[in-house]
């Protein structure tokens, strides 16, 4: 005789209380709570936002996603660009905030793409993330100084060579 129907007719009584009471347990939860996680993780939002004019030169990026990721497979992939340029970055990485500090200002009135390769980021259950990109274009350049400064500024550069007082 097999040891499994040795241990059944020894423990059915107890298998099947065994089997009542998980049941009931497993009743109680909630619905969704043993649901399996196969949603990747998305963005919601981002600072600054898709299309975005105007946008201050020494601005963080940041990326927020529906749930907490972690890095990922393609994370170093993430990039900021400006045409073929890449801008270096530093980066955080919490909760489900990504936030990239450029190493550099940016230029004024330029277009940048941030880029967020597919699997650059994870959910807790292993979940990949899509591929994400958006645009943005910084501020113009402001005048640093208007005409009436200027001539204030040439004035104030000439040193007189005679001085003479009037009575």
């Amino acid at each position: 005789m097999s040891l499994l129907k040795v241990w059944n007719k020894r423990n059915k009584r107890k298998s099947v209380s065994s089997l009542l009471i998980v049941l009931m347990l497993l009743s109680m939860l909630p619905t969704g709570v043993l649901a399996a996680d196969v949603a990747p993780p998305t963005v919601t939002n981002s600072v600054p936002a898709a299309d975005a004019i105007g946008v201050a030169i020494d601005a963080d990026i940041t990326v927020a996603f529906d749930e907490n990721v972690s890095e990922s497979v393609y994370f170093s992939d993430i990039a900021i660009t400006n045409g073929g340029t890449v801008v270096g970055y530093v980066y955080t990485l919490a909760g489900n905030t990504l936030t990239l500090n450029p190493d550099v200002n940016l230029a004024h009135g330029t277009v940048y793409t941030v880029t967020l390769p597919a699997e650059a980021v994870q959910d807790a259950a292993g979940n990949q993330s899509g591929a994400h990109s958006f645009s943005f274009t910084t501020a113009a350049p402001t005048s640093a100084t208007s005409p009436s400064q200027m001539v204030v500024q040439l004035w104030g550069t000439f040193t007189p060579l005679l001085v003479i007082r009037l009575p």
